[in-house]
């Protein structure tokens, strides 16, 4: 299993349909509908904005910089001029 860095948090990897690889919290949960509210990644890498809901027909994870307390310790830095 893959810890967090920062936080030691329990997380796994997903790779977006981009090719780059997301941290996720290791927990996964049932997607039920997309609506307005928090950000989540399915299992094939797509970031979608859905809910949490028991019994859904598709499953979803919170992105890890979400809920990391030191998540900004590895956020990209902008462009500056």
């Amino acid at each position: 299993m893959n810890v967090c860095k920062a936080c030691g948090e329990p997380i796994e990897w997903i790779r977006t349909p981009s090719g780059r690889s997301m941290p996720v919290d290791a927990e996964s949960f049932g997607l039920h509908r997309l609506c307005h509210g928090m950000t989540v990644v399915t299992e094939a890498g797509t970031v979608l904005c859905g809910t949490r809901y028991a019994r859904g027909t598709m499953q979803g994870y919170i992105p890890h910089w979400a809920t990391c307390p030191q998540a900004d310790q590895f956020r990209r830095q902008g462009m500056t001029s």
